[in-house]
């Protein structure tokens, strides 16, 4: 009985959480790529485009280097390591947009 009671919870939990999923749209966007380098350990890059909310993801290219992004701003970002001095990276520069969808399915708001 215990286990009946535990396997109804679970599919109504799924249940709950499938249909709020039907009400939102997320959308991905990559904003830009490229590939740069740390000097004396830290690295400012320009973004062509004004972004409010974005994500960057860094990939070492060699050997572990450490790298985080020390601050972002609307139109730069900068990479540092505490680790090596100097580093080739990749980036990805994405941007996450959440619709709601509305009685309308034809209609979208952008969050």
């Amino acid at each position: 009985m215990k286990k009946l009671i535990i396997s109804f919870i679970f599919v109504l939990i799924s249940l709950i959480t499938f249909s709020q999923d039907l009400n939102e749209v997320q959308s991905i966007r990559i904003i830009t790529t490229g590939t740069d380098y740390l000097t004396n350990g830290i690295c400012d890059i320009k973004i062509d485009i004004l972004l409010e909310d974005y994500t960057i993801i860094l990939t070492p290219i060699g050997e572990q280097s450490n790298l985080y992004v020390e601050k972002k701003s609307k139109d730069s970002f900068t990479v540092k390591s505490n680790l090596v001095m100097n580093a080739k990276f990749d980036y990805i520069i994405i941007e996450k947009k959440t619709k709601i969808r509305l009685n309308n399915d034809s209609y979208l708001k952008e969050n």
